[in-house]
């Protein structure tokens, strides 16, 4: 996976999904990856990886829908 970056780490699978979802609309190809503790679930994060070059491009996204969270 060296052509992809991480996005973000979130610890809610909800809020992961809805970001990756946004994400599939613009037509970024994404990755969810779950680093969960099998055992502590409340341990550990989803990661959303996303191609290099749509690195800005998913940003501006990501910004625009943590802007909308915290209205």
């Amino acid at each position: 996976m060296e052509d992809w970056k991480k996005l973000t780490e979130i610890e809610d699978l909800l809020s992961a999904n809805v970001i990756n979802a946004a994400l599939h609309s613009e037509n970024i190809d994404t990755a969810l990856i779950n680093k969960k503790d099998s055992a502590y679930v409340f341990l550990g994060r989803y990661e959303i990886m996303v191609r290099k070059e749509d690195e800005n491009k998913a940003r501006k996204i990501l910004d625009q829908i943590q802007d909308r969270e915290e209205d």
